[in-house]
């Protein structure tokens, strides 16, 4: 059984106070991090199957917030109280038009439970992370077409310059060989999708 809280965008008007602001930013995000590691030494909070070994119940990158837990009613409302205390005494707020509960395995009772509990809309997997699409399962084909469209793009915003070859190799070796070595760190490629890849390049 698991759950997934996932919170975009947790803002406020920092950036338009002053140039501190990422800093301001980061030792909120920590003081949040400290909390719901706190959180997770609750002997009512239940960690995700696959976490308990690490004692991991978030992660963060920048504005993107994921709480993860047990798929039970009780350990995600500790996550939310911990929200909730951090709210009050940072501001930072989660964009909830941007934020989303994934559940797996969980029956329907407590999926409404957790539902309540959250007040956050059903989402369906997979979501993108950080670029990428995440799923517990294996990714369909489809979902690498995004890859593909975003070398094309890199490409199309190029046509309009006018480059030397010399200029034209190195865009390809730097950027669009990044593009692919990033997904290809997080996923083993179809042999379709390669094949599309080196053609563009």
């Amino acid at each position: 059984m698991d759950v997934l809280l996932r919170f975009s965008n947790l803002k406020e008007d920092y950036d338009k106070v002053t140039p501190l602001s990422p800093f301001l930013f980061l030792i909120g995000m920590e003081y949040l991090s400290r909390i719901l590691t706190v959180a997770g030494e609750d002997p009512h909070f239940c960690f995700h199957d696959r976490c308990k070994g690490l004692k991991l119940n978030h992660l963060y990158f920048a504005n993107d917030l994921m709480l993860i837990c047990k798929g039970e009613a009780q350990s995600a409302q500790i996550l939310c109280d911990c929200l909730e205390t951090f709210v009050a005494s940072f501001g930072l707020h989660a964009n909830t038009s941007k934020s989303a509960l994934y559940l797996a395995g969980v029956l329907e009772p407590v999926q409404l439970q957790i539902a309540q509990v959250t007040q956050l809309p059903l989402g369906r997997l997979p979501f993108r992370y950080l670029g990428v699409p995440l799923t517990s399962k294996r990714i369909p084909a489809t979902d690498y077409d995004s890859l593909v469209d975003k070398m094309i793009a890199r490409i199309c915003s190029w046509i309009s310059r006018i480059l030397s070859y010399a200029a034209r190799v190195q865009l390809v070796s730097v950027v669009l060989q990044s593009i692919s070595s990033y997904w290809c760190q997080l996923f083993i490629l179809p042999r379709a999708i390669i094949k599309k890849v080196n053609t563009i390049c």
